[in-house]
């Protein structure tokens, strides 16, 4: 997914999720181009804004997810996340 972004909202983001990495990346290893918001290291443009969502894993009430929750799914006993990303660890 391409994010369309200024450098002010990249700041304010923190950090994203990049697929070809398979890596959280901060502000600062993303670059923001006219095609949209890229990794630096690998030059993807398939990235994860992130978003507030409650976090199986921290059990607490709201948490910036980097891959906005996408990876949580109700498995019918609950919700868990696939992604095990541990980020706030």
């Amino acid at each position: 997914m391409t994010i369309n972004c200024s450098s002010t909202q990249l700041t304010d983001m923190e950090y994203c999720y990049c697929h070809r990495c398979k890596r959280i990346k901060e502000s600062g290893e993303l670059a923001v181009t006219k095609k949209g918001l890229q990794c630096r290291q690998c030059g993807s443009y398939d990235i994860d804004e992130p978003g507030w969502v409650v976090c199986p894993h921290q059990k607490i009430s709201f948490v910036k997810c980097p891959r906005g929750g996408r990876g949580i799914i109700d498995s019918g006993g609950g919700y868990n996340c696939t992604d095990r990303c541990f980020f706030r660890v």
